[in-house]
């Protein structure tokens, strides 16, 4: 979400030039707190600290803290979704490259400290508050749905609910992977490019039909 469109700023504010780049300072400031140093840390006068202003100045923008951070979440969300777009409307990819393409910017992305962070922040935070939680939702439905536009292609033939259960469990893998990428399971199990392998085992489920 870019600035224009980010809810509950205040009436009037961020319009002209000069509040837009306050705001995105904010936003940009806020979202290094989160991801390298955690919620904990993630509060706005530590932020108008951060930023050499004051507290109302944070506020005027950015009214409370859940505000804040639902912007956060949702500027990396639409960033997200940009950079998957850029990439898989590359002309002359087919049907499967696309896809593939798709896989490796989100592994890319998602196993950098900046999205680790944020993300292990966010599903921390969502077990015990309830407006991070649905934070965590929203996130959850957007890319969800993105993912089951992109595979509807590869799985023509099956059905709808397969393709949705196939889009949240893409999600979950390529979510996942930071976890297991480094850890001693990729040595012991004797896997070898555990990137490649992954490629290779999520094209296949994609493709195959399990109605």
């Amino acid at each position: 979400m870019d600035i224009d469109n980010i809810k509950d700023l205040t009436p009037g504010t961020a319009v002209h030039e000069k509040g837009k780049q306050r705001v995105q300072e904010i936003l940009n400031v806020a979202t290094e707190i989160l991801a390298y140093e955690g919620y904990s840390k993630f509060t706005m006068r530590g932020i108008a600290d951060r930023l050499g202003i004051k507290l109302r100045n944070v506020q005027y923008y950015f009214k409370t803290k859940d505000i804040l951070f639902q912007a956060v979440i949702e500027q990396r969300l639409r960033r997200d979704i940009e950079s998957a777009r850029k990439v898989i409307e590359r002309k002359g990819l087919s049907d499967e490259e696309r896809f593939l393409a798709f896989v490796d910017v989100s592994l890319e992305e998602n196993t950098t400290p900046y999205i680790r962070g944020l993300q292990f922040e966010l599903w921390a935070l969502a077990n015990h508050d309830s407006f991070a939680a649905k934070c965590r939702d929203h996130m959850t439905m957007v890319y969800s749905t993105f993912i089951y536009d992109l595979i509807k292609p590869l799985t023509a033939g099956q059905s709808d609910k397969t393709r949705k259960e196939k889009s949240v469990i893409l999600l979950s893998m390529l979510q996942g992977f930071p976890l297991v990428e480094g850890s001693d399971v990729n040595v012991e199990f004797n896997l070898g490019n555990l990137r490649q392998l992954f490629r290779e085992q999520v094209l296949r489920f994609v493709k195959a039909d399990h109605t």
